[in-house]
């Protein structure tokens, strides 16, 4: 979704930048940064996803619509690949939604379209990217669905007998999951310690110094090697039924935490300092970490990026589905320039970009 501020879902670039072509993309530099644009949309809600360390997995309209008998017109998706390298954007099959990618595996849906007629059905496709095929399987319960292989947990090992009452959290199937405590509904809200076990294996469960109310995230970052996890802030409430309420966004006047969850249990600590940069979103990259904080105007955030010495400010505007490449040397990010601008009719400067964070590396 749309980062909003102010209830306003909307962004501005910071500063103007020199372009020149490559391809069909554009490039300028932000300082120490390289800002390449592919001058092509992303369909809203939808996710990126990277294939390697160049190339970018995307749904975005194909410029045709379905002319239904009401009078509307549909905008039609399909899959494309930015390769940010040589600026070459390839051609894809339509999709309509779904999107998931992970190691080399796709699983998407499409419309079941005929002409003049709204679509209400719908086909699932999965497997090997480039030979995905229809599966009869849909998913419809985020909750059994595994990001982190984009497959259905029917499709996965079964899980445990001994978790059965209790919230659990699936990290990589190699690695195991998370208890979040008891799955009750009078307890699965409240503030309590989270347990690692490595492999799914009771036995082995450890203890983490995070409790449930208090972090998120947990995502796989391949240039670490490591879970990523970021500080909820949460305020102590002893009259609260739960314990006390989380709160966003972040308080600037306060450092975040962040932690690195390794395979073997292990936990690094590091911290975020206080600044415009802390907001609530907050992306590791092998330079530093990547936030969307305060921007210059009340309709606006900035793209930072945030070392030990502070935030340094790269774009303006409106961010969605942002996502570092494998060897954290690049974000790419859905991002509209002209947030007051912006509506259904105008929306064309709304442009997958990507940032390159490691200059000479």
């Amino acid at each position: 979704m749309r980062h909003p501020f102010n209830s306003k879902p909307w962004y501005l670039l910071a500063s103007a930048f020199a372009a020149f072509l490559i391809g069909c993309a554009s490039v300028s530099l932000a300082g120490d940064f390289t800002i390449k644009d592919s001058g092509r949309r992303v369909a809203q809600f939808s996710k990126l996803f990277w294939l390697d360390n160049q190339r970018v997995l995307f749904q975005g309209p194909d410029g045709t619509f379905l002319d239904r008998r009401d009078g509307f017109k549909q905008a039609l998706y399909r899959l494309y690949v930015w390769d940010s390298q040589s600026g070459e954007i390839t051609e894809g099959v339509r999709v309509g939604g779904g999107l998931c990618y992970k190691d080399g595996f796709v699983r998407y849906w499409r419309w079941k379209i005929k002409e003049g007629e709204y679509p209400t059905q719908a086909e699932w496709f999965a497997g090997p990217y480039g030979a995905e095929t229809r599966v009869e399987r849909s998913v419809t319960d985020p909750d059994n669905f595994n990001w982190e292989t984009c497959k259905p947990f029917s499709e996965l090992p079964p899980r445990p007998e001994w978790t059965r009452g209790l919230a659990v959290r699936w990290l990589r199937p190699e690695d195991g999951l998370l208890v979040l405590g008891s799955a009750a509904i009078a307890e699965v809200m409240k503030n309590t310690p989270i347990k690692y076990c490595p492999g799914g294996e009771q036995a082995h469960c450890i203890d983490l110094p995070l409790k449930q109310r208090e972090s998120r995230g947990f995502e796989w970052v391949p240039f670490k090697r490591a879970y990523f996890v970021v500080a909820n802030y949460f305020q102590v409430d002893r009259r609260h039924p739960r314990g006390g309420f989380n709160r966003v966004p972040w308080p600037k006047e306060l450092p975040m935490p962040l932690w690195w969850l390794y395979p073997d249990g292990r936990i690094e600590k590091v911290e975020l300092p206080p600044g415009l940069w802390l907001r609530n979103f907050v992306y590791p990259a092998w330079a530093g970490m990547v936030t969307i904080g305060q921007g210059p105007t009340r309709w606006e955030h900035s793209l930072y990026l945030v070392r030990d010495n502070g935030g340094t400010a790269i774009l303006h505007g409106l961010f969605n589905a942002e996502t570092v490449s494998p060897n954290g040397c690049k974000i790419a990010v859905d991002h509209d320039p002209k947030p007051l601008e912006t509506n259904w009719r105008n929306n064309r400067h709304v442009t997958l970009k990507i940032v390159e964070l490691c200059q000479g590396r």
